[in-house]
This record gives C-alpha cells, sequence and structure tokens, in this order.
C-alpha cells in the first residue's frame, strides 16, 4: 500500500489544464491542496522510515520514537481530512482513526486533559520501563481517585492500521476524479473539434489572396474572412463549452494570434480608407492565417483524440 504513489496520480489529475484552471479559481484551495498532498506524502515516507527501522530499548530514543511517530500519524490525519476538503469530496470519519488521534493526544498531546474550563478531568501517563521502540503503556488516572485506566499501545499496530484507511481514502478519492474526468469526456465525445473547420478553409484563403491581388472584388474577401472569423469564434466557443479554452495557454495563444490579423484583413475588404494596412500586408497576413490554421486543426485533433480515451 504505497500512499505516496497515489498522491502521484492525484496530482496528475489537478495538474490536467481543465481541472488545474478550475481549481485556482480559489487559489486559497489550490494552496491548501498543495499543501495537503505534500504533507500526505512526507509522512508516508516517516511511517515508511519507521517500520523500516530497528527497535530500540533506549529511553530517550523511545520517547522520541514515540513523540514522532504519534505526530506524524496525527499531522497525516489532518491532511488527508483537508485532502477532501480541497477537492470538495466529502470525508468520512472513522472510528478506527479517532482511536489513533486519541492515543496521540493522551500520550504525547495532552497528557493533562482539561475540561472548557481549563479543570482537570484526567492525568496520562507513559510506563517508561514498558517504553520500547514499538510501544509502550499508558496509565489514566482521574482527580476523583476512580481507578485507573490501563492501555497498551502498539505503535506498529497503529501504524499499519492507518496506512490501510487512508489508502482506502485516497484510493476513493482517485475513483471520484476518475469519474469526474470520464464524464467530462464523455459529455463532449461526440463533439469533434476537426469538424468545425472544413476542408476548404484553403479555398477560402485562395478567394482572400484573390481579392488581395484584384481578381476578386473586395465584398469577395471580406465574405470569407468573416467565415473565416466565424469558424474561429464556434472553434472558441466549443472550448469554452468544455472549460478548457482559458486553461489550455498554447490554444488561447494561437486564437488571439490569428484573431488580429483576421479583424486586419476584414476591415481592408470592408473599409478600405480606415485600414492601416497596405496589399503586402493583407497578403502576409493571408499566408499566415493560413499557416496558424493548420497548427490550429492539429491542436484540435489532440483535443479530440484525448476526449476520446475514454
Amino acid at each position: 500500500m504505497n500512499l505516496s504513489r497515489q498522491i502521484e496520480i492525484i496530482r496528475d489529475f489537478i495538474n490536467n489544464p481543465r481541472k488545474q484552471y478550475e481549481l485556482l479559481k480559489r487559489i486559497d484551495n489550490w494552496n491548501m491542496l498543495c499543501s495537503a498532498l505534500d504533507t500526505i506524502g512526507d509522512t508516508d515516507l516517516a511511517t515508511d522510515a519507521y517500520v523500516a527501522r530497528e527497535a530500540t530499548n533506549n529511553y530517550g530514543n523511545g520517547y522520541l520514537t514515540a513523540y514522532g511517530i504519534l505526530q506524524v500519524l496525527f499531522v497525516q490525519q489532518d491532511s488527508i481530512e483537508y485532502l477532501h476538503k480541497a477537492l470538495n469530496i466529502t470525508y468520512t470519519q472513522n472510528a478506527t482513526l479517532k482511536v489513533i488521534r486519541d492515543v496521540r493526544n493522551d500520550s504525547v498531546g495532552h497528557p493533562i486533559r482539561t475540561d472548557r474550563n481549563k479543570k482537570p478531568v484526567a492525568f496520562n501517563f507513559i510506563t517508561r520501563i514498558s517504553l520500547t521502540g514499538r510501544g509502550f503503556s499508558l496509565i489514566r488516572t482521574f482527580p476523583d481517585r476512580r481507578d485507573p485506566q490501563f492501555t497498551n499501545v502498539d505503535m506498529m499496530e497503529l501504524v499499519n492500521k492507518q496506512k490501510q484507511i487512508h489508502y482506502s481514502m485516497l484510493s476513493n478519492i482517485l475513483k471520484t476524479l476518475r469519474e469526474e474526468d470520464m464524464n467530462h469526456k464523455k459529455k463532449h465525445a461526440k463533439e469533434k473539434l476537426q469538424n468545425i473547420f472544413p476542408p476548404t478553409l484553403s479555398y477560402f484563403i485562395e478567394k482572400i489572396i484573390e481579392a488581395i491581388h484584384g481578381g476578386k472584388p473586395a465584398a469577395f474577401g471580406a465574405i470569407h474572412t468573416k467565415m473565416i472569423g466565424d469558424y474561429l469564434d464556434k472553434f472558441k466557443g466549443a472550448l469554452t463549452a468544455r472549460g478548457i479554452y482559458e486553461a489550455y495557454d498554447t490554444v488561447k495563444y494561437e486564437i488571439e494570434l490569428l484573431e488580429y490579423p483576421t479583424g486586419e484583413l476584414r476591415l481592408y475588404f470592408e473599409n478600405i480608407n480606415k485600414s492601416h494596412i497596405n496589399q503586402k500586408d493583407a497578403y502576409i497576413f493571408a499566408i499566415f492565417i493560413k499557416k496558424r490554421l493548420e497548427v490550429l486543426k492539429d491542436i484540435a485533433a489532440e483535443i479530440d483524440k484525448e476526449y476520446s480515451s475514454i
């Protein structure tokens, strides 16, 4: 059960441009998410090191180990809960995790337990003679002189139980993320972005060039330039509907790069007196549009491929 491996897979999901853009809309949640993922991975390394470490009967090392590993378990629990919160996934309380948390609080967190008025209600002691690198005996006494309670704490068992529970919780998170991604792809899988661009695009460019050189009237060039602009708008709208226009910087850059010469060419054909480009500029713009539209079509094919992988 490798928690760190699960964390890496979760990172892959949240670093998908669409998901990341959605999460970054709330920077506080994003920072919580990153902190939680880092901490879960860090504490998993710590518990693995503890399991691999040889037990010691040195009391100093024993206390250092007990305080350290129980605090590691406590912090990991908090981070798992914050991970759920950051991803807006329901966190379900677990009775075994609460027992582990209580052991930490009683033994190394708050051995003197008080009520809301700071009045002592219990006193906890680690029995030194029982302390090893693997566990200890905990005694709890009470101000009202009730009989003391004795608890044998097996830290290795606590580590293993928590790892099993957290592995299951992370598996559920991954299942939720996979289902969300699959549902999104299914919703748009049949809408092929490549189909937005007709096979006659090269023909449109040829007619625009003919209009630039006078072989066709300016109105002819304006019509075909407008058509190309409409296809760009349609492509942009399809990306926005999928929630990926702002997320994919490369696509957004290419569209914005094309919008400028397309707009300038349209003005050139519709009202040459207001245009600030000449015939040579117009020709260069037309060739540029032709080249970059091919790039955009390739990008559309790649996105279609991604959405068909369900």
